[in-house]
């Protein structure tokens, strides 16, 4: 951390806020960065838009403080399930310490608002350091079919249905899968202000529930290959649901039936 503090001493910040509405030119070449993140009370898909490589993208250096009960959950694409929880206690920290690496979508559950300051070197949508100008196109993504929860690897807001650097439009299935949507596959984000899920699906020519759009340091679930029935996906949005009312129940100091 200290490294990090000459860094940032040397050469300053940058800043991305996530209430801004438009993409702007607010990026420096070969900087470190910050990002600040709202998080709202209940679910919130998120991902980390910083690198702090050369150390390691732990939950403890890229969220190192929460409300306390606060809990945080990776996705198992294989098992279509959450992991065990890292759960944080004032005092003592997170129970776990995760790795959040950029590009990688977690579940965080908190009692309360609260806005964390993301910290790291600037990627770009590739995983290289960003060099300044457009934002490339990342590789396609190589995983198997299935359901994945992921983030850019950019702090970049993601939004439109065209993947064009030289106007400064990144679209969101573009910028985080590297390729054109297949028909069928869906991307599904969270209100976190509502707690409700959006899923949209590519038909072939467009987005059938509008275009996705994501917010700096927001995650979503993207349903790549094979599409399961329409009831799977309603069977995901509701045990999501579930999942939030147990991480609150599990909570220390819950209040005990």
């Amino acid at each position: 951390m200290k490294k990090l503090a000459k860094i940032l001493s040397a050469i300053g910040f940058i800043a991305v806020m996530t209430a801004v509405p438009t993409q702007a030119q607010i990026y420096s070449p070969n900087t470190v960065g910050y990002a600040t993140v709202t998080l709202q009370p209940g679910l919130n898909w998120i991902g980390n838009p910083l690198d702090l490589t050369p150390s390691p993208n732990l939950l403890s250096a890229v969220i190192p403080t929460a409300p306390d009960g606060t809990t945080v959950s990776l996705w198992n694409s294989t098992l279509d399930q959450y992991t065990p929880s890292s759960i944080f206690t004032t005092g003592i920290g997170w129970s776990s310490d995760l790795t959040l690496n950029p590009g990688t979508g977690v579940l965080l559950d908190t009692p309360s608002q609260f806005n964390n300051l993301f910290v790291g070197t600037v990627q770009d949508l590739n995983g290289s350091i960003w060099g300044g100008g457009p934002f490339s196109e990342p590789s396609p993504f190589a995983g198997p079919s299935g359901q994945y929860l992921l983030s850019s690897k950019a702090p970049l807001a993601l939004s439109g249905n065209v993947f064009n650097p030289a106007l400064g439009e990144y679209s969101v299935f573009q910028s985080i899968i590297g390729r054109d949507p297949q028909t069928g596959e869906s991307v599904t984000t969270l209100d976190p202000l509502t707690q409700t899920y959006f899923t949209t699906t590519w038909t072939g020519t467009a987005w059938n529930n509008g275009d996705p759009s994501l917010a700096v340091g927001q995650a979503a679930m993207f349903n790549i290959g094979l599409v399961p029935e329409p009831s799977a996906l309603g069977l995901l949005a509701l045990g999501l649901g579930v999942f939030g009312i147990l991480r609150r129940c599990l909570r220390p100091g819950a209040a005990q039936a």
